[in-house]
């Protein structure tokens, strides 16, 4: 519920900011291209020197491991342990953690397999570090060391759907991003949303919403997680905080709810979606009462049926919307008289 009424009221909000810079769009820019096109050559610019310097601005400060860091020298050895400084998961004298996805035997009988010490040793091998690189999943590297990723830098300018995956599925080594990072990101993308949306640009906003509400719905989980119960998944509220976000910008309901649900895999997912969706609905209609695509079409004058009548409608009857005189057509006419 509170997911979903967050997301509900950003939606709500982003929406009356979309009407206001539309209608000033309309009102100082119609029918003047050249200004047009400067516009739109302006918001490219500026959205590539806000998300590249904000995330070179944070440096190594916003560095995370990739959980690619395995266990070596260890009676443990080739488990999942979490970064260089982690002490306490790598079991044995000498025992330590390093950035290797799995463990090959060098030299010796078994050359090239994966191995665990002994099994290498004793068929006069050596059992080295390997690190398979995970590309884009793994998230941008920027100025971080090997084996980790930039928080920021992987959710502004990296490949959006890798960081709304692991915003929604991620739990181990840690969370993907802290709530700093996915604050900042999620008043980024609103920013930018409100400005690019309506400009002459070729523009989605499926996407960027659901990162939005995906931060939202993270950094509710990870509250929850740190100060009611460790034992909660902080995906679930990143995924039902995606479906709100969409819910209260483009004020959809049931088709929604199957997006998320078929694009997740994960029906027990549909009843905190369908809740956040619906509270997004009814939260984001004290903000804008229309969607924002309901928006566009009115600002461009083009002719819709409203989803439901306005009230006064119930009270009408044929007659108040008939004009006088009724102009009528005999059972047998003429082309000239009809014309």
């Amino acid at each position: 519920i509170l997911v979903g009424s967050l997301a509900g009221m950003c939606g709500g909000l982003f929406n009356r900011a979309v009407e206001g810079l539309n209608h000033a769009r309309n009102k100082f820019l119609r029918g003047r291209r050249f200004l047009r096109v400067l516009e739109a050559l302006l918001i490219s610019l500026g959205t590539s020197v806000l998300m590249t310097e904000l995330a070179h601005h944070s440096g190594t400060s916003g560095c995370r491991v990739n959980g690619a860091w395995t266990c070596g020298n260890a009676t443990n050895w080739g488990e999942w342990c979490t970064g260089a400084e982690d002490t306490s998961t790598c079991n044995g004298t000498g025992a330590f953690c390093t950035n290797a996805t799995v463990w090959v035997c060098d030299g010796g009988i078994v050359s090239g397999s994966t191995c665990s010490n002994t099994d290498c040793v004793d068929m006069n091998g050596t059992c080295v570090p390997h690190s398979i690189d995970q590309g884009a999943s793994a998230g941008l590297r920027l100025s971080c060391a090997e084996g980790e990723y930039h928080e920021l830098a992987t959710i502004l300018i990296g490949h959006h759907e890798r960081a709304l995956d692991k915003l929604v599925s991620q739990s181990w080594p840690g969370a993907p991003f802290s709530i700093k990072t996915m604050l900042i990101a999620a008043f980024v993308y609103l920013f930018l949303m409100a400005l690019t949306w309506g400009a002459s640009l070729p523009c989605g906003i499926f996407l960027p919403c659901a990162l939005v509400g995906g931060c939202i719905g993270r950094i509710i989980g990870e509250l929850a997680k740190q100060h009611v119960d460790d034992r909660v998944f902080p995906g679930s509220y990143a995924l039902a905080g995606a479906g709100a976000m969409l819910g209260g910008v483009q004020r959809a309901t049931i088709s929604l709810v199957v997006i998320m649900i078929e694009g997740t895999g994960n029906v027990h997912g549909i009843l905190p979606v369908v809740i956040s969706t619906v509270m997004a609905n009814l939260t984001a209609a004290f903000f804008c009462k229309e969607g924002v695509y309901d928006l566009g079409i009115r600002q461009k004058n083009l002719r819709f049926l409203e989803h439901e009548p306005e009230f006064h409608s119930q009270f009408l009857v044929a007659g108040d919307v008939m004009s006088a005189p009724v102009t009528t057509l005999k059972v047998v006419d003429t082309v000239g008289r009809i014309l």
